[in-house]
């Protein structure tokens, strides 16, 4: 269950709720904790600490069938209360990542870069480019092995059905740089519920971007020498009475419909 860069993901709450896309305080409901369990068992867990409307630290924990491990974050803002760093305290245990930074353009609300880096030295950073109405079109990203002293590069587009929604519908995946005009090698497409995403903001994790919505169905397509493979995963939610989802469920794997992951979010200040 030890995943080296499970922790990213994690930063998606801290952009999310420190609502950096919307100046306006914050009356919407803030995500406490995030429970992610597995079939069959094993499951980690994030809590969340908050001071005013933004997340100040952060505690992870991996339970497997043996053990259980811990890791403790703290979250650093600049003087305009944008996010610039989320620090590991101590020795890692449930991720050995140690950091990641995050720069901006100017006075731009939304990240530049977003640089994360494991204990070894290895990082991923990934570059964004936005249009007019603030909708990522492109991100790049450039992974820094240590071990092997090599780096390897890959790009995201980012499609939209209109120039108001932050929902993105269709993400083409590339290898290498823009400017290398390789082949999409995977299409990723996406529908959308109506209510409340609660980690709307960023999503650090494949330098995606966490949407307004929540996801309802997801379809991968690799594009290969011998052809197109697709999968689709449809996810299932439960709502509370302000329209965020209190659990989500889905097919942990294609194969094995009846192995299924399932999410459970809770919150504080639901105003």
């Amino acid at each position: 269950m030890k995943i080296r860069f499970v922790l990213l993901c994690l930063f998606v709450l801290a952009l999310g709720c420190s609502k950096k896309n919307d100046p306006a305080p914050v009356t919407g409901c803030q995500v406490s904790s995030i429970t992610t369990a597995f079939t069959g068992g094993g499951q980690w867990s994030q809590k969340y600490t908050y001071s005013g409307n933004s997340v100040s630290s952060l505690q992870f924990q991996v339970v497997d069938n043996t053990s259980t491990t811990t890791s403790n974050f703290t979250y650093t803002y600049d003087g305009s209360g944008r996010l610039t760093q989320v620090a590991l305290v101590g020795t890692p245990q449930a991720s050995d990542m140690a950091s990641a930074t995050i720069t901006y353009s100017g006075t731009s609300t939304y990240p530049s870069v977003v640089k994360a880096t494991l204990g070894d030295g290895s990082y991923n950073q990934t570059t964004y480019t936005y249009n007019s109405t603030q909708q990522v079109t492109q991100s790049v990203s450039n992974y820094f092995d240590a071990s092997s002293n090599t780096t390897t590069s890959s790009y995201q587009t980012f499609s939209y059905p209109n120039t108001t929604t932050m929902n993105y519908s269709t993400v083409e995946n590339y290898p290498g740089l823009p400017a290398d005009g390789k082949a999409s090698v995977a299409t990723y497409e996406y529908t959308y519920d109506t209510k409340s995403n609660p980690l709307s903001g960023y999503d650090l994790v494949g330098a995606t971007f966490s949407t307004t919505n929540n996801v309802l169905t997801y379809k991968a397509t690799s594009h290969t020498d011998s052809g197109d493979f697709s999968s689709t995963i449809t996810y299932t939610y439960l709502y509370n009475s302000k329209g965020y989802p209190t659990k989500k469920t889905y097919p942990f794997t294609n194969l094995d419909p009846n192995s299924t992951v399932t999410i459970t979010y809770n919150y504080t200040n639901c105003n």
